[in-house]
């Protein structure tokens, strides 16, 4: 028989066959959970649980002939399990490092977390283990899914959720020429993604990704026509997988 849960509406119907209708249906050994009742023209067992735990019961089925017909259910009913935070779970961006942990009460630990409905944003997993939804976003947008959780008991619980994921797109704070030679810029900043290149004017220079807040403009050769000494240039970033371009800087060589 389907399970209940603590403070949920329950309903189950009871049918029997064979025998002459109409039938008539009356616990006869056990009891029912508490907060269940049988309705016995129906045999619509329906209420509200209030205490988990099993109940084991025998259910006779008398027809309009006084015959009967018996059997045995067991109805288990679990603990109200909950999961938080609320949703929508905090906001994302592209190539930010992101995590959030999933949390459940309620029911007997350990549990297991499991995405149910949905999909998570490329880039994210859901630690089974753990409930920690984690990774590195790549893809813009408003996400739906639904995680459950199963707890040592089985018994389970589930919670929708969405997550929205922006660009965020470069920043330069500063751009210098580094002091050991040969001639290059270090560019300073945040938001720079592996994908990113340096722009003189528009123009896409080499570039060495160092971390998300610093790049360098390499192999002066190929770019030195583009810096004039002495006349302004506009430096940019660009983050090419979700072409996300930074502020624009003046530098004078």
């Amino acid at each position: 028989m389907a399970n209940g849960v603590v403070g949920v509406s329950y309903s189950q119907t009871i049918s029997a066959s064979g025998g002459t209708a109409p039938y008539s249906y009356t616990v006869t050994s056990g009891s029912l959970p508490a907060g269940l009742n049988i309705d016995g023209p129906t045999g619509i067992i329906s209420g509200t649980p209030t205490t988990a735990g099993n109940s084991t019961f025998t259910i006779t089925a008398t027809d309009s002939n006084s015959c009967t017909g018996t059997k045995d259910y067991t109805i288990k009913i679990c603990p109200l399990i909950t999961l938080s935070p609320a949703s929508p779970l905090p906001g994302g961006s592209v190539g930010t490092p992101y995590s959030q942990t999933i949390t459940a009460a309620g029911g007997t630990a350990p549990y297991v977390f499991s995405l149910s409905s949905g999909t998570l944003l490329d880039g994210l997993s859901l630690n089974s283990s753990t409930g920690e939804i984690s990774g590195t976003p790549t893809t813009p947008g408003s996400f739906n899914f639904t995680i459950k959780v199963t707890d040592a008991k089985n018994c389970s619980g589930s919670k929708d959720y969405s997550i929205s994921v922006i660009v965020n797109p470069p920043v330069i704070a500063s751009v210098k020429e580094m002091s050991d030679p040969p001639f290059r810029l270090k560019i300073l900043g945040n938001n720079f993604h592996p994908s990113c290149v340096v722009l003189i004017d528009g123009v896409e220079v080499q570039t060495a990704y160092k971390t998300n807040y610093k790049v360098i403009a390499k192999k002066w050769k190929t770019f030195k026509a583009l810096l004039p000494k002495g006349v302004p240039v506009q430096i940019t970033v660009l983050n090419k997988d979700d072409g996300g371009a930074s502020n624009a800087v003046t530098y004078v060589r």
